[in-house]
Parts: structure tokens; sequence; C-alpha cells
């Protein structure tokens, strides 16, 4: 079993430079190289004031509907 490099990336443009970098630092090694797809918060925005708890219910919710099964 060779040894492991595990890569936390969400595909975006600015990941692409860490990736490279894992990439060739895992060939020079001779590792293997896994990719763990992270999810990247954003902020809510909306119209008016946001309280915390409804931010939470936001939250929440799209938690939720991402774990559900397809």
């Amino acid at each position: 079993m060779s040894p492991k490099i595990l890569h936390p990336t969400d595909f975006s443009e600015c990941a692409k430079g860490a990736e490279a970098a894992a990439v060739d630092l895992g060939t020079k090694l001779g590792d293997e190289l896994v990719l763990c797809h992270v999810l990247v918060e954003t902020p809510l925005y909306g119209e008016g004031f946001l309280t915390a708890p409804k931010i939470k219910d936001v939250y929440d919710a799209r938690w939720r509907l991402a774990s559900m099964p397809r």
C-alpha cells in the first residue's frame, strides 16, 4: 500500500495551484493523491436585516437538502 496525500479542494480557480503542487509532490514521492471535495460556506445576503436564528434555519435547510439520498 503506497502512502497517500489527502488534498481538500473545492475545485475552484483558487484551488488549482494547490492541487498542482499536491500532484507534483505526489509524483515526486510516488504517493497516491486523494482529492476530498469540500464545500465552502457562502455568506447569506438578503434585503434588510437577517437575524441569527433565520440564518441558522437557512443553513440547516441547506444541510438537510445536501444530505438527502439521490
